[in-house]
């Protein structure tokens, strides 16, 4: 893909020069038959069903949360199995084709919490959530163990929701609902959504003028 990736870049930092880190990228494109079964990111409306497919991870090998909060830069990488990622793959394509899915985002960069604010960003629509999953709380919030995606599933399809993923052997976990404006995790306020929408959007920004 050229110059822009690049395994051997350089940067000066306080006068000192350091490396970049590597920056590998896959393009990918692909075709979409029907155009209703294009899946937002974003909530859609209040009220909706959140599920976890896949299941809770606490593992946060890897995870930004373990390199700039806890200042761990090196660790093993994050819990992976292809087969796993295949079948919740082929699974949440069968959702959105029964026409289940209101909306998906995937869990990566910044685990399970950055992945819900990113799916409430778009209508500034909050969201009340609770994990009852044994295991290191700022683990299973910004953990970035993979096979994961978070789904809103209208009330109405909640129960042909469990009994295909039941059918299908897909594991799922509800997690909560798309409510109000604040961002709640096990009833405590991470703020609005607005205020971490700005924080979101100007990290760039405020990082170059530090």
């Amino acid at each position: 893909t050229g110059g822009n990736v690049s395994f051997y870049n350089q940067s000066t930092i306080d006068g000192k020069t350091v490396p970049v880190l590597p920056t590998p990228t896959i393009g990918m494109i692909g075709i979409v038959n029907d155009k209703s079964k294009i899946t937002p990111l974003g909530f859609t409306d209040e009220g909706l069903n959140l599920f976890l497919v896949g299941d809770h991870c606490d593992d946060f090998c890897s995870s930004q949360y373990l390199i700039h909060w806890q200042k761990q830069e090196y660790s093993p990488s994050p819990r992976f199995d292809l087969q796993e990622e295949y079948s919740m793959q082929k699974n949440l394509k069968t959702f959105i084709e029964s026409g289940l899915i209101n909306c998906a985002h995937d869990i990566s960069d910044g685990g399970l919490f950055v992945c819900l604010a990113e799916m409430a960003f778009p209508k500034n629509l909050g969201f009340e959530v609770k994990i009852d999953s044994s295991g290191r709380l700022d683990g299973l919030l910004f953990g970035e163990g993979q096979s994961r995606v978070v789904v809103g599933i209208e009330t109405k399809n909640r129960g042909f929701f469990l009994a295909q993923a039941n059918e299908l052997g897909q594991r799922v976990h509800e997690i909560g609902k798309v409510s109000g404006t604040i961002a709640s995790v096990n009833k405590a306020s991470f703020g609005s959504i607005d205020s971490l929408k700005s924080i979101h959007s100007n990290a760039l920004r405020n990082l170059m003028q530090n």
